[in-house]
C-alpha cells in the first residue's frame, strides 16, 4: 500500500510522544522534549530539560489546528490516556514525577492538570521513561525509570505500591502489562538488551505470598533474544499451555513475535523482521470491530511501528491455522528528516479498514508533525 501525505505542521519543540483522545477521537495530544544547554554544576533538573503538551484538532480532514499549548517545567517522555477514565491523561516527566491531567475536548483549553506525584525525588535527576495503565485495575499505573527501576503507582492513593529498584542494569525503556489476569505481571525491556517479566503484588498490603521488593526476582529475564536494547513491547494474545504471545521492538532494527511460557525458560522467537530502523514504539490499530481479525487464513494483528530514522511502518502480524506466524510490511511512511519516535492513528467514524485511518507521525530534531493516509487498501 502506498502512503499519501496530506499536511505537515512545524512545532516549537521536538515531539517525543503522541496519543489520540479516546473520549474525543478527533483530538490528539503531543508531548515535547527539549534538552537545554546544561550549565556546569547545575543540580536543578528543570534547568536541563523542559517541554510541553500540545492539544491539536484537525480543522478539516486534511488540516491541523493547535488549540492549546501547556508548558511544562520538565521534558515529557511518555503520555497515556486511561482506558478506564477516558478523559484522564498520565504524563511521564524528566523530573521524576507523573503528572495527571483531565482532557475536556469541549473546552477552549482542554488540558487541565489535576495533580503531580513524585515517584523519585527531582534532585535524583532520574527520568520517568514510560507508562502503562493496568488493564483490570483502574488506579494502577506502571512506570519505568532511567536508573533501571520498574514500579507501579496507585494514582488514587498517590503512592508507589510496587517497585523493583534494579529490574534492569541500564535504562528501563518500556513497560507493558500481561494480558493474563492471574497472576498480574509486567513485561519490561531495557537498554541492557534484557526482556523481563515480573509478577506484581501490592506491597502496601502484605499477604502470605507477598515478598519484599528487595528480594524480588524476575520470573523471566532473557538477554539473548535481542541484539540491542529493547524499546517496545506489545502483548498480543494468550497461547496454549498458559503461554503468551508478545511483540517486541529493539534498537537492533528488528520486530519479533515471541512465545513466553511460565517460568525462567527463554522465550521462543516465532517470527522476526528487519524494519530498517530502531523500533521505538508500537501500537495496535483497531481495524474493524476488534484489534484482532479472524478470517479463513487465521488471525491478523494490524500494528503501527515508529522506526526512528526509518520513519513509520504499518505491519500485519498473522497467525495461520497451522500455528505459523508471519510479519508483513503493508505500508511505509518515510516523509521525516529525523528520528520518528511517536506515531498514532485514528479510524474514521464510519471506517473499518486501514485505508479509513488517519495517521499522525512526528520527527524529533526537525520538530515536524505529518498527517497521512494509506491508499489502495486490500488488507485487514
Amino acid at each position: 500500500m502506498r502512503t499519501e501525505l496530506f499536511k505537515t505542521l512545524k512545532l516549537d519543540l521536538p515531539p517525543s510522544c503522541i496519543a489520540f483522545s479516546p473520549s474525543s477521537p478527533a483530538h490528539f495530544v503531543v508531548g515535547t522534549y527539549r534538552l537545554k544547554d546544561e550549565e556546569a554544576g547545575s543540580i536543578d533538573p528543570a534547568a536541563v530539560r523542559d517541554g510541553s503538551l500540545i492539544a491539536i484538532r484537525p480543522n478539516n480532514p486534511d488540516d491541523l489546528r493547535i488549540i492549546q499549548t501547556f508548558s511544562v517545567t520538565s521534558a515529557v517522555l511518555d503520555l497515556r490516556f486511561s482506558p478506564h477514565v477516558l478523559d484522564t491523561l498520565a504524563v511521564a516527566t524528566s523530573t521524576g514525577a507523573v503528572h495527571l491531567f483531565s482532557f475536556n475536548h469541549k473546552s477552549a483549553s482542554p488540558l487541565v492538570q489535576i495533580k503531580s506525584v513524585e515517584v523519585v525525588t527531582a534532585s535524583s535527576q532520574i527520568l520517568v521513561l514510560s507508562l502503562a495503565w493496568a488493564p483490570s485495575s483502574p488506579s494502577f499505573l506502571a512506570f519505568t525509570l532511567s536508573d533501571g527501576a520498574v514500579g507501579v503507582l496507585d494514582v488514587d492513593q498517590d503512592m508507589v505500591v510496587f517497585k523493583i529498584p534494579q529490574a534492569h542494569s541500564l535504562e528501563a525503556w518500556v513497560v507493558a502489562w500481561s494480558k493474563k489476569n492471574e497472576p498480574l505481571a509486567l513485561y519490561t525491556g531495557g537498554d541492557d538488551s534484557a526482556i523481563c517479566c515480573h509478577h506484581f503484588w501490592d506491597q502496601t498490603r502484605p499477604t502470605e505470598t507477598s515478598q519484599d521488593s528487595s528480594s524480588s526476582i524476575a520470573v523471566l529475564q532473557d538477554r539473548k533474544s535481542h541484539g540491542a536494547g529493547i524499546t517496545a513491547i506489545l502483548p498480543l494474545r494468550s497461547d496454549r499451555n498458559d503461554a503468551e504471545i508478545i511483540l517486541t521492538g529493539s534498537y537492533d532494527e528488528h520486530i519479533r513475535v515471541l512465545r513466553v511460557t511460565p517460568g525462567p525458560s527463554r522465550p521462543k522467537v516465532l517470527a522476526e523482521k528487519h524494519l530498517d530502523g530502531g523500533v521505538w514504539q508500537m501500537k495496535h490499530l483497531n481495524v474493524g470491530s476488534d484489534p484482532v481479525l479472524a478470517d479463513q487464513d487465521g488471525e491478523c494483528f494490524s500494528i503501527l511501528a515508529s522506526c526512528m530514522h526509518a520513519g513509520c511502518r504499518v505491519l500485519e502480524i498473522r497467525l495461520s491455522h497451522d500455528d505459523y506466524w508471519t510479519i508483513e510490511i503493508v505500508g511505509a511512511f518515510e516523509g521525516h528528516d529525523s528520528m520518528n519516535y511517536a506515531s498514532d492513528a485514528q479510524m474514521e467514524s464510519s471506517g473499518e479498514k486501514l485505508g479509513d485511518m488517519t495517521f499522525i507521525s512526528t520527527s524529533f530534531y526537525d520538530k515536524k508533525l505529518c498527517l497521512w493516509r494509506l491508499q489502495d487498501d486490500e488488507h485487514c
